[in-house]
């Protein structure tokens, strides 16, 4: 991995009030979080914990998520986003090899890419500033060649860490949807009894 300390740092003085699904770029409360969420799909690993949003955190998603959403989150503002692509991600579930449609998102100077088959295709097409890419943790490779290369804009983005394990990977700052299944959802220095 690259030195990316001092990219780092400039992602968040820009972006430290944004989060992506769960993820988030500088320091959290953790708890009633308000900032501006893009939401990519409806899993629960990726949805924020509705208890940990504060009123005046703002949802923004593609329209084919919009209903889902708004269910949701009903005490939330929730925003329609346009500037969006769609992709496919497949995962392993119940045993079974199953799909789902994801949204990325272009948001001022970053790409947002979801959990997705063609993630290294869309890196390839789309050069922006920044370019925050969701890893989903299996043994084939989504990225290629092109990831390991001396590219200081990709970050990649891990919802199963709170701390970061490299010096480009943005780890999770909000409680998920599926925490909820814990009785006590242990995060660091802080317990939410659910």
């Amino acid at each position: 991995m690259w030195d990316g300390v001092r990219v780092t740092r400039d992602l968040v003085r820009k972006w430290g009030k944004f989060a992506f699904d769960v993820c988030g770029v500088g320091r959290s409360k953790m708890f009633q979080v308000s900032r501006n969420i893009f939401i990519t799909h409806t899993h629960n690993d990726h949805l924020p914990l509705r208890e940990a949003l504060s009123k005046e955190a703002k949802i923004f998603v593609a329209s084919p998520l919009l209903p889902r959403i708004q269910r949701l989150y009903p005490h939330l503002t929730i925003e329609e986003y346009t500037d969006y692509l769609q992709t496919e991600h497949t995962f392993i579930a119940n045993g079974r090899v199953t799909k789902a449609v994801t949204f990325g998102y272009f948001i001022h100077s970053l790409v947002l890419i979801p959990e997705s088959d063609h993630a290294e295709k869309i890196l390839e097409e789309y050069r922006s500033r920044y370019t925050l890419v969701f890893a989903f943790k299996q043994p084939r490779n989504h990225f290629g060649e092109l990831f390991n290369n001396h590219r200081r804009d990709i970050f990649l983005l891990d919802n199963t860490v709170w701390k970061p394990y490299a010096p480009n990977i943005i780890p999770k700052i909000i409680p998920a949807e599926i925490d909820r299944n814990s009785k006590y959802l242990i995060i660091p220095r802080r317990p939410l009894k659910l």
